[in-house]
């Protein structure tokens, strides 16, 4: 399981990169084009399966992200059902099969503040290896399609929302893919639980920066 653990933290750093932010004004900052939305996901792979739903407000800076995976290894079997809520620059997840929860403070995000973020995120993506390599249409929606060749992935996005994320790497394959869109958001998905003790985890910036350094080079 240690080596699906550094593979899953692969996808951790690759949507990463749309918690960046896309957009700029001398008013606010944003992390979306759109203001507010709901996506839902499937998640396919030989290891792992599952759906997630990503709800967002306030240009994403308020977020939740509703993960039900199963997770079968040389017959183990897990499952988790989880909520990870972005609060600025602050976030909790919470394992909704153990009622507990951690919080962890994002130095990424907390370092934003009067950076061209849209050339921050695309930097994060070539500082990876990363490369566009063209656009497609997906859901009707033009995206970007950007290339990790030394993680095995390739992600769609949508103003730098990931519609479509395929990785390919020691022998394991998985996909995220976006079946739903929509421009509404129930405001009760984006509220906390208040009756869990929150401890404090690491912050995933140097947990990825870690990840990185171990890549393999192209």
């Amino acid at each position: 399981m240690k080596q699906f653990s550094r593979w899953s933290l692969l996808f951790s750093m690759l949507l990463l990169v749309n918690a960046i932010a896309v957009a700029q004004n001398k008013a606010s900052l944003k992390r979306y084009n759109q203001e507010s939305g709901t996506i839902e996901y499937t998640i396919t792979g030989n290891m792992m399966n599952g759906n997630e739903i990503l709800c967002y407000a306030k240009f994403g800076w308020f977020e939740a992200k509703y993960t039900n995976t199963e997770v079968k290894v040389a017959g183990f079997s897990q499952k988790t059902n989880t909520v990870a809520y972005l609060e600025g620059s602050t976030i909790y997840t919470v394992d909704l099969n153990t009622n507990t929860g951690t919080k962890m403070e994002n130095s990424f995000m907390k370092n934003l503040e009067g950076k061209d973020l849209q050339d921050a995120g695309k930097q994060m993506l070539i500082d990876m290896g990363g490369k566009k390599i063209g656009n497609e249409t997906f859901l009707g929606k033009n995206c970007e399609v950007w290339e990790i060749k030394s993680m095995g992935s390739k992600t769609w996005f949508w103003n730098w929302m990931p519609l479509k994320i395929d990785v390919n790497m020691m022998g394991q394959q998985i996909t995220y893919t976006a079946t739903k869109i929509s421009d509404t958001v129930d405001p009760k998905k984006l509220q906390r639980p208040t009756n869990i003790n929150y401890t404090e985890g690491v912050d995933p910036m140097k947990m990825l920066q870690q990840m990185q350094k171990n890549m393999p080079k192209n």
